[in-house]
């Protein structure tokens, strides 16, 4: 009857509504464990990639989504068995196979967003400067870092990569330290500029265009108090 149903929110179950619900938390007598959870994460993760929840007899999602990797379809149906003996047997072993196929797709698209998603399907070639150096930029994207130093990143990269590279600055967390002589990669990215003049080192907020023109007015500001002094001298 309706009051001997369980409740729909349980202390293991991480999502109480009735579409996250693992199927052995609705029966009675039997206490569901971390699997039921791995479930309901199963169910946000198919809503993730195809923008629908798996009701009834669900088609998987690279069924649905044309160009999604088939690897993201066994992550998801070992989430949602029906039996929890047939799922993840825990979320570490849910995660590992979720960020190797997650990973393994940004890599993917990294490569075609830099143009060379052909060199991963060739062994023993000989690189251009240019693929060298947009190799050197997604090992970059790919290993997590608090700091960037990067010494004329643009050296060799042609217009696509250059907005790409200015596109990952802007958008990276953590602090980037960038030499360059490409005024205008300089102007697209950078928030300060340290200006290494006569053995001192001046800090200018703004872009890099902010810096000349505050680097020219203080030329100017001493010249003319250069000019002062030499006038007071003079008389």
């Amino acid at each position: 009857g309706e009051d001997s149903a369980p409740p729909l929110t349980m202390p293991e179950i991480v999502v109480g509504t009735l579409d996250f619900v693992a199927p052995e938390t609705l029966e009675q007598g039997r206490k569901p464990d971390g699997r039921a959870d791995l479930y309901a994460v199963g169910v946000m993760l198919y809503k993730l990639l195809t923008g629908r929840m798996p009701k009834g007899q669900f088609k998987l999602p690279a069924e649905m989504v044309p160009g999604l990797d088939v690897r993201f379809d066994e992550v998801v149906s070992k989430a949602l068995q029906s039996d929890p003996d047939d799922r993840y047997p825990s979320a570490t072993a849910f995660r590992s196979d979720l960020d190797r196929t997650a990973r393994s797709n940004l890599q993917q698209q990294l490569l075609e967003d830099l143009g060379i998603a052909h060199l991963g399907k060739q062994l023993g070639i000989s690189l251009s400067g240019g693929e060298r150096c947009r190799l050197a930029l997604l090992k970059v994207a790919l290993i997590p870092h608090n700091l960037l130093v990067l010494d004329e990143p643009t050296n060799h990269l042609d217009i696509l990569s250059i907005r790409w590279l200015e596109k990952f600055i802007r958008e990276f967390t953590g602090p980037v330290v960038v030499i360059s002589h490409d005024h205008r990669f300089l102007d697209n990215v950078s928030t300060q500029t340290l200006d290494v003049d006569y053995q001192t080192v001046l800090e200018y907020p703004g872009t890099y265009s902010d810096f000349l023109v505050s680097k020219q007015e203080e030329r100017e500001r001493r010249e003319k108090s250069i000019a002062s002094r030499e006038r007071e001298i003079a008389h």
